[in-house]
């Protein structure tokens, strides 16, 4: 039996050779990424094995694992998984920490460090293990923060009548935590979530006179990752005050659009409030439109032409309406504008059934030839 030993110990060596430069964190091997271009390797998943240096995505197991070295010339870097569709990691090449992660990825940005600084970058896979070919690409590219990253920094909303008059459009790239307490009170706020979507973004507004006001927030081009979610403050920067918060419009998964609904009891008319916004687990990009707007901006001088007389006004069940010309068409809308009845009298005189509404603030718009007019009706 000793005489076996030595061939045993041998088998053994020759086992731990057999993977490739780059098996693990020590043995990374040097990446060339042009400092104006793109580098695909491919390489065999069967040379490598599993480090055990898990990442923050992608369930946290890493699985099969290789290690590259570079040094930054951008402060980051366009991520394309391309065959056995990999993960990755970019770690500090000190400490081994990890800045950020991104799971199989199609054009993602992917950042958090500084030019110069020395980095691991760790592919892996997130399938079956072991595969070959396994392939990515990396492009180089800089990022900067949102001029409305810190809440001093706020974009100034104007309110419009509808959702699409007066929107601000703007993604999350580069976003980072505000540090503004308190912290939102709905949704998932992760501001050092590992994929480094999870910082936020500052508008403020006005409310109105009349204390109404909706915020809303949707998709440039709806995905089911654009999730945005809101919060409303008042006070001021550094000492803010949290009023109301929206996850979802509608519960579900991954909802883009997300809304805020501010009446006048909210006690908010004519004050100044702060929008933070933010993608819900921090994990993905969202290009995003956001917009203030109350149907009560639409509301016209009560001296029109040609003139019409309403009552009563609260209403219980009939809405009654005099004109000096026909009356084309009449649409009821409630505080968020969405129309919930119209009428088409084709007649000067005429009584609307109100009985069927529920309580609350209504908008009448009115079509009479060329002129449009809006009113505000309260339905008892």
């Amino acid at each position: 039996m000793k005489k076996l030993i030595p061939l045993i110990i041998l088998c053994f060596i020759g086992f731990t050779n057999a993977f490739a430069q780059g098996d693990t964190f020590a043995t990374a091997t040097a990446l060339a990424i042009p400092t104006s271009g793109t580098v695909c390797p491919s390489y065999d998943g069967t040379q490598f094995t599993d480090s055990g240096m898990d990442g923050g995505c992608h369930g946290n197991d890493t699985g099969v694992d290789v290690f590259y070295t570079w040094t930054a010339t951008t402060n980051a870097l366009i991520w394309n998984s391309g065959a056995a569709a990999p993960g990755i990691i970019i770690r500090d090449a000190a400490t081994g920490d990890e800045i950020v992660c991104d799971r199989t990825g199609f054009n993602a940005s992917i950042y958090g460090w500084t030019v110069g600084q020395d980095l691991i970058i760790q592919i892996h896979d997130v399938r079956t293990g072991q595969e070959n070919p396994t392939s990515f690409c990396l492009e180089t590219t800089t990022v900067t923060s949102p001029t409305n990253d810190d809440c001093s920094d706020a974009i100034t909303l104007t309110p419009g009548a509808t959702f699409n008059d007066n929107p601000a459009t703007s993604d999350n790239i580069a976003a980072t935590g505000s540090g503004e307490l308190p912290d939102p009170s709905c949704g998932n706020y992760l501001p050092n979530s590992p994929h480094n979507y999870g910082g936020d973004q500052w508008y403020s507004v006005t409310v109105p006179a009349d204390g109404i006001l909706t915020i809303e927030t949707e998709g440039v081009t709806p995905t089911t990752y654009d999730d945005t979610a809101i919060a409303v403050y008042t006070g001021s920067c550094g000492s803010l005050t949290h009023v109301m918060c929206n996850d979802d419009i509608d519960p579900g998964y991954y909802i883009t659009n997300s809304r805020l609904e501010i009446v006048n009891s909210d006690g908010l008319a004519n004050q100044l409030i702060y929008i933070r916004v933010w993608n819900d687990f921090g994990n993905n990009l969202i290009d995003f439109r956001i917009s203030a707007y109350s149907a009560t901006l639409d509301l016209k001088k009560e001296t029109i032409t040609p003139k019409i007389k309403y009552y009563p006004n609260p209403v219980k069940d009939v809405w009654t309406l005099n004109t000096t010309d026909i009356i084309e068409r009449i649409s009821i809308y409630n505080i968020v504008g969405e129309k919930v009845v119209s009428y088409e009298p084709q007649r000067k005189n005429y009584q609307a059934d109100m009985s069927e509404l529920n309580s609350g603030v209504y908008f009448a718009s009115v079509k009479l030839g060329d002129n449009t007019e809006t009113f505000k009706i309260i339905k008892q």
